[in-house]
């Protein structure tokens, strides 16, 4: 399973370093993997879940 790392995710959310981990402690609806002190969020669960909410916007 590819997992994203979170510079990648803070270019997509559009985010800074820390909001971007605050949003993966507190409020992140997919599994949120840990290495060390990486975060790592598995792609296809996060596309998913990005994807739902662009169609609930429309």
């Amino acid at each position: 399973m590819a997992g994203m790392i979170g510079a990648e995710l803070q270019k997509i959310l559009q985010l800074g370093r820390n909001k971007t981990y605050e949003f993966f402690k507190n409020d992140c609806p997919v599994p949120v993997i840990r290495v060390g002190h990486q975060i790592r969020v598995p792609a296809k669960q996060f596309f998913e879940w990005l994807d739902s909410l662009t169609v609930a916007a429309v």
